[in-house]
This record gives C-alpha cells, structure tokens and sequence, in this order.
C-alpha cells in the first residue's frame, strides 16, 4: 500500500510539472508577443 501510495505521489508530481511547464512556456510565448506588439508599434 505504501509503494503504491507514493507511485501516485510521483505520477501526480509529475503531471504537475509537465502542467507547469506548459503554463510557463504559454506565458513566456505571450508576453513575446506582446513585446513584440509594442516594438512594432513604437
């Protein structure tokens, strides 16, 4: 019961960094655009 309990701790930790990792890569590639927004706009 331990072993499985901590296999899930782990799947879950991992799909919340893959998450994570999502979020971060979406914020950064908007923040892009806006930037290059405002460049263009300048």
């Amino acid at each position: 019961m331990l072993r499985n309990m901590s296999a899930q701790l782990w799947c879950g930790n991992a799909c919340l960094h893959r998450v994570h990792a999502m979020l971060y890569t979406i914020m950064m590639y908007v923040l892009l655009r806006k930037s290059n927004l405002r460049f263009l706009q300048a």
